[in-house]
Formats: structure tokens, C-alpha cells, sequence
């Protein structure tokens, strides 16, 4: 596979994981290059609502009421990310595109944006999972499991389910075979613009 800059795909940690934070978590890959790489953990929902999150930053929801935020790490949990497909609103400005039917967002007003005209499948994030150069290779040794990033998996899999899924359609793949792998297909690009999620 050709290297086609920012080729999210998902990554999912063995369940012998001693490490809390990646113990049978799913990680949507956006980022892995020489500085490192950024992820989002898909498969951990929070029981706070999107809702009470934008009447706290000042946005107005118009999603569903049962929408909840996600904990997409340990890492800088006071950031916020929005997982989407493709909105009317052409990406621009804080939204990068992860793969046709997958967008990134993650400034104030595009947060704001979204929450008031939110597309069918939307997922809102705090927080990241981001690993030093030569940590991710680490952290998933001796095997990892990876599949493409495919929206069905990221919004309508039940989070429960998720990491049990990918045992059935994912790659599993040695230390080496996973760094040569990411290499293959994530190339350089730009570092990723954050937004701080602050109350009012």
C-alpha cells in the first residue's frame, strides 16, 4: 500500500496489557510519523452527556439527547476531539480528513459548529492516546491486531463489542510486521491542531 500521508487505522491492545490505559482498547490512528503518534481509544464512552459538554463551553446541541462523551485517553483530557462522517460544511480551518467517509475536528468553533448542525454519525472526544517515537511498536509487542478504520466499526459497533470485533477481521501482526506496516502507510503531514475544552 502506497504512503498516502494521515491513513487512520485501528489498532487494538492485547488483553494482557498491564497498562490500564491499553488493556482491550481500540485506537483509531491518526498520526505516526518521527515525532511520534496520536490516537483516540473509541471503545470507552463516558456517562457524561454531548450535550451537558456544549451547554459547559457555551455551544448549543441539536444531536441526539442520548449522544454521550468519549474518553479518547489519558493524555490532555481537557482537549477535545470530534470523530464524524463528512459534514454539509466543507472541511476547512480545524477539520482534516481521515479517510472519505471519516473527518477529524478539533477547534472551538468547529466543535461548536458541528454540535449545532451535527451529521448522522458523530462521536465527541476528550482526551488522546499519544505515544513517543518507537512506544507504539512497545506498547503492542509481542502481536498486535489492525483493520482499516470503517465507520460502521467506529459509530454503530457497541463499544463493548468493539475489540472483539476486530479479533475477527483485524490483522494480527508481529512487532516487525507492525512497524513495517505503519510505515507503509502513514506518512509525514502536519501536527494536528487540539482544542481546549474549557467551561464558562
Amino acid at each position: 500500500m502506497a504512503r498516502q500521508g494521515l491513513r487512520p487505522g485501528v489498532l487494538v491492545a492485547l488483553p494482557r496489557s498491564t497498562d490500564p490505559n491499553l488493556s482491550r482498547a481500540v485506537v483509531l490512528l491518526g498520526r505516526h510519523d518521527e515525532r511520534g503518534t496520536f490516537g483516540l481509544v473509541i471503545n470507552r464512552p463516558s456517562t457524561v452527556t454531548a450535550r451537558e459538554l456544549c451547554e459547559a463551553v457555551g455551544a448549543t446541541w441539536r444531536g441526539p439527547e442520548t449522544e454521550v462523551l468519549w474518553s479518547g485517553g489519558p493524555v490532555s483530557p481537557e482537549l477535545g476531539w470530534v470523530v464524524h462522517e463528512p459534514a454539509a460544511e466543507p472541511a476547512g480551518h480545524g477539520t482534516m480528513q481521515l479517510t472519505p467517509t471519516l473527518h477529524l475536528s478539533s477547534t472551538p468553533e468547529r466543535l461548536r459548529a458541528l454540535a449545532a448542525a451535527p451529521p448522522s454519525r458523530i462521536r465527541v472526544f476528550l482526551g488522546s492516546i499519544d505515544w513517543a517515537p518507537g512506544q507504539l511498536v512497545e506498547a503492542m509487542a509481542p502481536s498486535g491486531v489492525f483493520a482499516e478504520a470503517e465507520p460502521a466499526l467506529v459509530f454503530d459497533t457497541p463499544a463493548d463489542q468493539i475489540w472483539d470485533r476486530l479479533q475477527v477481521i483485524g490483522t494480527r501482526l508481529h512487532a516487525t510486521g507492525l512497524r513495517a506496516r505503519l510505515r507503509r502507510m502513514f506518512g509525514r503531514d502536519a501536527a494536528i491542531p487540539r482544542a481546549t475544552v474549557r467551561p464558562k
